[in-house]
């Protein structure tokens, strides 16, 4: 992490016009690269894979799963009719050895394209050969959502876990638990409102309306001396 000083553009904000410090995080994000593309069909149970088409796997790919022999050329996309199917996405993988990590095992993920499915193959043909940089899908000064796993904490007490507050030191029934059980507890049935200990982080969260302030390739323009 560290922080910007920029004019506060916010129209409701007290400090509009201002000079204002803002905490930033930088992130490096090597390019992704297409694995696959998946074509979608519907029936009358939902949508199902009717066709996928591999391109040429990286070798560090290895690591993440075994590839089958013959996988056909990428050159299959040009007899696609996209207007057969309802939904087209790819499997994209992970290049870590470009980021100063330390992993070379890849992630794959499948992402959708906006766009129509004509515009969606047309981007999966340029691009088929070819890395798909930040700055070709991001734009500096965009709003974005985030998506991570948060830190895995495990098994913790109710105090930890909702901040409830100890009980008296005298108590014969625990301090570090919930004084009451709620209004169902005569029905065999704790509610679920209630504090009780469980698993503490590791849990999916989305943090929205993230702004890209800067997007750069050069370290120096990134944290200037």
């Amino acid at each position: 992490m560290t922080h910007l000083l920029g004019i506060d553009n916010r129209k409701a904000s007290p400090t509009k016009d201002e000079e204002i410090r803002v905490p930033v995080t930088v992130i490096e994000c090597p390019p992704l690269k297409i694995l696959s593309v998946r074509f979608y069909k519907k029936n009358p149970y939902g949508s199902f894979v009717a066709k996928e088409i591999w391109l040429k796997p990286a070798k560090e790919l290895m690591r993440t799963l075994s590839l089958p022999k013959n996988i056909p050329d990428a050159k299959e996309l040009e007899q696609i009719n996209p207007d057969d199917y309802s939904e087209i996405t790819v499997l994209v993988h992970t290049q870590p050895r470009f980021a100063g990590v330390g992993k070379k095992k890849p992630e794959i993920i499948e992402m959708k394209i906006s766009g129509g499915n004509q515009d969606k193959l047309a981007f999966i043909k340029a691009h088929a050969d070819k890395d798909i940089l930040f700055e070709e899908v991001f734009k500096e000064a965009q709003l974005v959502d985030l998506h991570a796993v948060t830190k895995g904490k495990g098994i913790q007490g109710p105090v930890r876990r909702f901040g409830i507050s100890l009980k008296q030191k005298k108590t014969e029934k625990g301090r570090r638990q919930p004084g009451s059980r709620g209004g169902w507890r005569g029905q065999q049935h704790t509610m679920y409102r209630t504090a009780y200990a469980g698993q503490m982080g590791y849990h999916f969260r989305t943090q929205i309306n993230t702004q890209i302030f800067k997007i750069a390739t050069k370290p120096e323009e990134i944290k200037p001396s």
